[in-house]
């Protein structure tokens, strides 16, 4: 049984002023006592002069007089290091920066967010932590780039191909920055979670809508229908994973043949070829397709890459509907 002083953290202000320092958006003092909180801490106890924190902080904390002892059984954590890196000045402040933002990727992120969109992704991360600017914000943003690529491909040559495939690319690489900020500065939300998946959805739809109506001909109704068979499946996944979780999030979706309980970790081993198999289906791989297609002004390649992805996708998902609701009836 866990009792109130185990559920406890004293804070070790330790350097003088390093606690107040803001690092990553946030005070050092409350990068602390966040991260004690997602390890299960209620209550934190700080020896120091008060300073502003977030309303939304879930942990209580107490302000104590200078000097103040640790309470008997109360887990001591240091509130003057950050990922590792010992806060004194403004020079191990940008330090400690730099570690918390190379290690902002997800362990189960996708080989071109991993490789190329996180060289770009970063930077702009960083500009924007010092910012008011929410993971929210750059959703939508990011959004109206998305569907801004999806309708400049109406114009039907290269150079509406090239900046609409451009465009979504952007928009790829700001997808990941919302996530990036939202645990840089712990501002994830439910809300944001659906803004981040539905609005993926929509983008990736409209823009193969968008791109075969200007290729026309067959091309028109091939785009149609990958589209219909594309919004059958996110809804199927949205809903599956809705009852189960509670949450948008498709990576806790899993397969009639794959373990319920099983982590995104283990569903995206890399070092099995069934997850780089799936990596083609992920959003940040076609998304670089697309864009590929898009710039060697072939248009075509896009339709055919998502009638593929979408084709195994459409089949999965029947056959996964047929498998478990027979499962049910048993």
């Amino acid at each position: 049984m866990t009792t109130a002083s185990e559920q406890t953290v004293f804070v070790d202000v330790g350097h003088p002023g390093a606690y107040a320092m803001i690092c990553g958006g946030l005070s050092v003092l409350e990068r602390t006592i966040r991260l004690a909180g997602k390890a299960g801490a209620t209550k934190a106890v700080v020896p120091a002069p008060p300073i502003p924190l977030r309303q939304d902080l879930a942990v209580a904390v107490e302000w104590v007089p200078e000097g103040t002892q640790a309470p008997a059984g109360a887990k001591v954590v240091r509130a003057d290091e950050v990922a590792g890196v010992p806060i004194r000045d403004a020079a191990s402040l940008r330090k400690a920066e730099k570690a918390l933002v190379a290690g902002l990727g997800k362990s189960h992120e996708g080989p071109v967010d991993q490789y190329f969109n996180s060289h770009f992704s970063r930077p702009i991360t960083t500009a924007l932590m010092r910012t008011n600017i929410t993971p929210n914000h750059i959703t939508l943003f990011a959004t109206l780039i998305g569907l801004l690529g999806a309708v400049w491909l109406l114009g039907g040559d290269w150079r509406a191909f090239a900046i609409g495939g451009t465009l979504l690319e952007i928009q790829c690489i700001l997808d990941s920055c919302d996530g990036e900020i939202a645990r840089l500065k712990y501002q994830g939300s439910k809300l944001g979670m659906w803004l981040d998946t539905v609005t993926d959805g929509i983008i990736d739809n409209a823009f193969v809508a968008c791109i075969s109506i200007a290729v026309g001909g067959v091309w028109g109704w091939i785009g149609l229908a990958l589209v219909i068979s594309r919004i059958y499946v996110e809804l199927y996944v949205y809903i599956d994973v809705y009852k189960r979780t509670g949450t948008p999030d498709q990576t806790l979706f899993r397969m009639w043949y794959e373990n319920e309980k099983a982590t995104a970790d283990e569903i995206y081993d890399r070092a099995s070829f069934n997850s780089w198999f799936r990596s083609l289906g992920r959003r940040d791989v076609f998304v670089a397709a697309y864009w590929l297609f898009c710039l060697f002004n072939l248009p075509e390649g896009v339709i055919l890459y998502a009638s593929v992805m979408n084709g195994i996708s459409f089949v999965g998902i029947a056959a996964d509907h047929l498998v478990k609701t027979f499962r049910r009836k048993k």
